[in-house]
């Protein structure tokens, strides 16, 4: 089943994958990781399958294995299934160190987006398991943010969807890893205004996205004119005005300057 209306996916994916690993690329100069992030999946792939059996650094060396062979492109059902085949053996070891964490997030990302037709209920078991088992660490809190997506975009009833998306609210509460906090916000306020839940809660999470603090220039755009529209609408005129001006200094604009320009406009006048 195909979710009606996702997040666009390289929003949350690319920078969150970034970040996560990057304490990775930190600790270890291997080159396989340094090819990856380049995008030189075949090149990295020869260097994690280099590792030598008796390494201390094995498991990472499989788990950078697995990461090269779902980077290979064209993508192959062979490539996808030696990668799931790694991932289970590394998460099914009794170790809960990064590489099984790690692991255990890849094969909820395998079902959900490098399998022919995702498989979402795999995709929420395996990163269900990482948000009940490891709450406080920084890859479960991303899953929660994957979790809480595809929570919200299931076909359900809108009172079940409203129960979800109280729930969810309350357990994002405990979210301390601000990439995380901030997508987590990012989802909730897409859902709520794409459900037409409440402009209040939108409104809401998109404050909690801004102050998580967002780096992406045009998402930085889109979320000040999304937070003016919804305070203007609500009645909240300074909090309107402030995020218009805040708009308005931002280093580059795009087609919505002339509108934010009348709002502020309108908003000044006594």
């Amino acid at each position: 089943m195909q979710l009606p209306h996702p997040l666009k996916l390289s929003t949350l994916r690319f920078p969150l994958l970034l970040g996560l690993f990057a304490p990775l690329l930190h600790a270890s100069p291997d080159e396989g990781w340094h090819a990856l992030q380049e995008a030189r999946a075949r090149e990295a792939l020869v260097f994690f399958r280099a590792e030598p059996a008796t390494s201390p650094r094995l498991r990472e060396a499989r788990l950078g294995e697995a990461l090269a062979l779902l980077g290979l492109q064209p993508k192959t059902a062979g490539q996808v299934n030696e990668a799931r085949t790694i991932c289970t053996e590394l998460a099914s070891q009794d170790l809960a160190d990064t590489w099984t964490l790690q692991a255990t997030y890849q094969l909820a990302r395998i079902a959900e987006f490098h399998e022919t037709s995702p498989d979402h209920a795999t995709a929420l078991r395996y990163y269900s398991d990482l948000v009940e088992k490891h709450p406080r660490e920084q890859i479960a809190q991303t899953a929660f943010v994957r979790l809480a997506m595809l929570s919200l975009y299931a076909e359900q009833t809108p009172e079940e969807r409203l129960r979800r998306f109280a729930s969810l609210e309350a357990r994002g509460a405990a979210l301390d890893y601000r990439p995380a906090l901030r997508d987590f916000h990012l989802v909730m306020a897409d859902a709520g205004a794409f459900f037409n839940l409440s402009q209040e809660a939108s409104l809401r999470h998109l404050l909690g996205a801004w102050d998580a603090g967002i780096i992406q220039a045009m998402r930085r755009l889109s979320v000040l004119v999304r937070i003016g529209e919804l305070s203007r609408s609500l009645g909240l005129r300074e909090q309107a005005l402030r995020h218009y001006k805040l708009y308005e200094a931002e280093p580059r604009g795009d087609t919505r300057a002339g509108i934010v320009r009348a709002r502020i406009t309108e908003l000044s006048a006594p």
